[in-house]
């Protein structure tokens, strides 16, 4: 045993961790305001960068410890830029895929500390109450829209049918003659004496 040689030991754990980026507030392209959280999943992949950035043996916490800091800054930066990009009426169309890809800048710089970003998750996205009012009525208004649409769609081809069904009695005799039959059933149905001409020259008290 070398008494005058000092050894270390460093854990470097490459599980992967999940973080919570909270109440975050952003405006959107069209300036109204919204709060937002997300997760972070990531994992160290490559220990030799990571341990160039960091002084492990200086941290008596491991690195973990050491990397979330880092993963939160720069997911929180990363995300908040790339959801101010968007309308308020795109991210409460989109907010079920709104983080489905990790922006690459976000990869790109996490790589240079050894860190892989596996997913983002969005928790929550939420409007001032006002906003919300506004997207419940305008959700309203499209599904009337569409209402009144099919509406239309049944009005014109009933009609439709009507007037082919017409056109075809138009033409048909005996179409004709049970409907001139159908009259003369109402008629007599009501009492009273009653004069049918059943043909030219023949009439019937």
């Amino acid at each position: 045993y070398d008494y005058f040689r000092d050894l270390s030991l460093q854990l470097i754990p490459t599980p992967s961790e999940l973080i919570t980026v909270a109440n975050q507030e952003v405006l959107a392209k069209d300036n109204i305001a919204f709060r937002f959280s997300f997760m972070v999943e990531y994992k160290i992949v490559e220990p030799e960068k990571f341990m160039l950035k960091f002084d492990l043996f200086k941290d008596h916490w491991g690195a973990f410890n050491l990397a979330q800091p880092v993963v939160y800054s720069y997911a929180q930066v990363a995300v908040r830029e790339a959801i101010a990009q968007l309308s308020s009426e795109e991210l409460n169309e989109q907010k079920v895929g709104l983080l489905k890809e990790v922006p690459l800048a976000l990869k790109d710089r996490m790589r240079g500390y050894g860190i892989e970003i596996e997913n983002l998750v969005l928790k929550d996205l939420t409007f001032p109450k006002h906003i919300q009012q506004l997207f419940a009525r305008q959700l309203e208004a499209k599904i009337r829209a569409k209402a009144d649409l099919e509406n239309a769609r049944t009005t014109v081809a009933t009609a439709r049918a009507l007037k082919n069904a017409a056109e075809m009695v138009k033409g048909d005799e005996n179409i004709r003659f049970f409907q001139w039959m159908e009259t003369m059933t109402k008629i007599a149905a009501n009492g009273g004496k009653h004069t049918f001409v059943l043909g030219e020259g023949m009439r019937k008290d």
